[in-house]
């Protein structure tokens, strides 16, 4: 195992270990998480298991797709990051104080939708696999060539449906996130492949 594949792993772990803690952040602000925790909340009520269980379970299913879909785009790295983001779930419980003001509620959910897109940037450019969400997102932009924003707002409102028909919990924030989280991403993205320092640590 190179060093270099062994940075572009930490990345990847820094990266997933951020998203879990940008989703724990937006339940906690209750304005309406994004449509993939409305969705991930829908299977927790449904089956009445933990949201970092149902967090991995989802991931689980999108990896699974990306396997039927190209087993070339699915990496090993692809298939321990459903551990890792449910790790950042788990982990931010015990860091993330509760909020009850409506001025910190939105300043959890908007600090959420950034700390999200960056772990979506970070994952990306690690080199070393995606969070398998966004990693489906990425293999049906490239499929039909278009960009990455908005392929990740036709995903977010087929999870959202099936979220919400599921017993998920959804509001203002919900619908703001659809239409903000994939540009967010997409300029996370972006701006980290221009990163010199990110660069040259995962060459």
């Amino acid at each position: 195992m190179s060093k270099s594949f062994l940075k572009r792993l930490a990345v990847m772990i820094v990266s997933g270990l951020i998203i879990g803690f940008g989703v724990y952040l937006a339940v906690m602000a209750n304005v309406g998480a994004d449509a993939l925790t409305t969705f991930q909340q829908g299977l927790s009520r449904t089956l009445g298991l933990e949201l970092a269980l149902c967090n991995f379970l989802a991931n689980a299913f999108f990896t699974l797709l990306i396997f039927i879909a190209d087993r070339k785009a699915l990496k090993l790295p692809d298939i321990i990051y459903p551990f890792i983001i449910s790790s950042g779930i788990k982990l931010s419980g015990y860091i993330v104080l509760p909020v009850s003001s409506m001025f910190l509620r939105v300043v959890y959910f908007i600090l959420a939708l950034i700390i999200i897109g960056l772990g979506i940037g970070l994952g990306v450019n690690s080199k070393c696999g995606n969070n398998p969400y966004d990693g489906l997102v990425l293999l049906i932009s490239k499929r039909v060539n278009k960009q990455f924003k908005h392929v990740r707002m036709l995903m977010d409102l087929t999870v959202l449906v099936i979220g919400i028909v599921l017993g998920g919990s959804f509001g203002i924030g919900t619908f703001v996130s659809m239409l903000s989280q994939g540009t967010i991403g997409q300029f996370f993205i972006e701006m980290l492949r221009k990163n010199r320092f990110l660069n040259k640590f995962t060459a």
